[in-house]
C-alpha cells in the first residue's frame, strides 16, 4: 500500500465529479447499525471499479471520510505504553514501532468511501501498511493495559458486596 493516500483521495474527488456523483464529507460509518459490505481492496484495489458499481446502481451520493495521523495519537500511545507492565523485549519492539510511526505524522493513513443501496452500506476502505502496524501496536498496548485493569477489578471485587464477609452455606 502507498505511504500516503493523498493521491487516491484526489483521484476519488476527480472521478466522482466527472461521473456526476455528489460527495458528502462525513465521519466514518463503519460503526453504524446495519449490514456493511466491504470491497475487496486487496484483490481489487482499483477505485474506479467501485465507482463503476455505484454508478451502475444509480447511486448519486457517496460518503467520504479520511484521517491523517496526528502527533497526539502517537504521543498518547507512548504514554499508555509507559503505564503498561510488559516484558522488556515486547516493550522495546513497541517503542520502535511507535517511533517509526512518527515519521508519518500528517500523512493520510486511511480513506473510507461508502454508499447505501437497498439497506446495505457498501465500503471501499483502505489503510496504509504503516497505519496497520500502528493499530497492531495499539492493540498490544491495550491488551497489556486491559490485563492490568482486569486484575485490579478482580482484586477489588474479591471482598464482595458485604465488605469481605460472606456465608459459605
Amino acid at each position: 500500500m502507498q505511504q500516503d493516500l493523498d493521491a487516491l483521495c484526489a483521484q476519488f474527488e476527480r472521478e466522482a465529479a466527472a461521473r456526476g456523483l455528489l460527495i458528502f464529507h462525513g465521519f466514518s460509518r463503519k460503526l453504524e447499525e446495519g449490514v456493511c459490505i466491504f470491497w475487496d481492496v486487496e484483490r481489487r484495489p482499483n477505485l474506479n471499479e467501485f465507482l463503476d458499481v455505484a454508478q451502475s446502481l444509480g447511486v448519486k451520493l457517496l460518503v467520504f471520510n479520511h484521517r491523517r495521523l496526528r502527533k497526539e495519537m502517537v504521543e498518547d500511545a507512548f504514554q499508555r505504553l509507559e503505564e503498561c507492565d510488559m516484558p522488556a523485549e515486547e516493550r522495546r519492539d513497541l517503542e520502535r514501532r511507535l517511533k517509526k510511526s512518527r515519521m508519518y505524522e500528517g500523512f493520510t493513513c486511511t480513506l473510507e468511501f461508502s454508499f447505501d443501496f437497498q439497506g446495505r452500506t457498501h465500503f471501499f476502505d483502505v489503510r496504509t501498511d504503516w497505519y496497520e502496524d500502528l493499530l497492531d501496536a495499539l492493540d498490544m498496548i491495550h491488551f497489556y493495559s486491559s490485563t492490568e485493569e482486569d486484575e485490579e477489578e478482580e482484586e477489588e471485587g474479591e471482598e464482595g458486596p458485604a465488605g469481605g464477609y460472606f456465608s459459605r452455606n
